[in-house]
């Protein structure tokens, strides 16, 4: 099957597919969150598609969103606010001052449709619209050190390792490892 990657539309019904998706995604298989409910679902949409520069790709098969991911600029202060003074001191150390910052904020694909290589499609047009209108830019994201798929595939993307690793807020044990790439 091919997927269709497009542009979110805000005066669609997509909004409401992608947390639906994000939900089952989120309580099944390795992300299994408890809590995940409909209303937490809409709060984290809610507060990563108000974020100044959002922008959002969904992915389609048979005219069905199954995957989106979604992105926004981001500068050293709010990375610092949301992220740490280290992720933050860390990005000063490898930048200059006219490069954009752009956090990759979720990436997810239907259980039924994962492991077909959606995923790194579309990050793959993420990459291309970042590199077209923000271009110079890093992209930042973050990874359980637990799931070797996607970690292999951002590796192929030319994602790397921070080497900074903080305490997931909602999985007790569970550590989050950032990664970057320049565009």
């Amino acid at each position: 099957m091919n997927v269709i990657i497009r542009n979110y539309r805000s005066n669609s019904t997509d909004a409401e597919k992608i947390q639906k998706i994000s939900q089952i995604c989120f309580s099944s298989g390795l992300w299994k969150t408890p809590g995940r409910t409909p209303e937490e679902m809409e709060r984290r949409w809610e507060d990563h598609s108000s974020q100044t520069g959002f922008s959002c790709l969904v992915g389609e098969v048979d005219q069905q969103i199954i995957a989106a991911s979604w992105y926004f600029e981001i500068t050293l202060d709010q990375l610092a606010e949301k992220r740490g003074n280290e992720l933050r001191d860390f990005v000063k150390s490898i930048s200059r001052q006219d490069i954009s910052l752009v956090w990759l904020g979720e990436t997810f694909v239907h259980p039924d449709f994962q492991r077909r290589g959606y995923a790194r499609q579309i990050k793959e047009r993420v990459m291309d619209e970042v590199r077209d209108s923000l271009a110079p830019a890093i992209l930042l994201t973050r990874m359980r050190p637990d799931n070797a798929f996607i970690i292999s595939t951002n590796k192929k993307l030319g994602f790397r390792p921070t080497g900074i690793s903080v305490l997931s807020k909602t999985k007790p044990g569970v550590f989050h490892e950032y990664w970057y790439m320049f565009l």
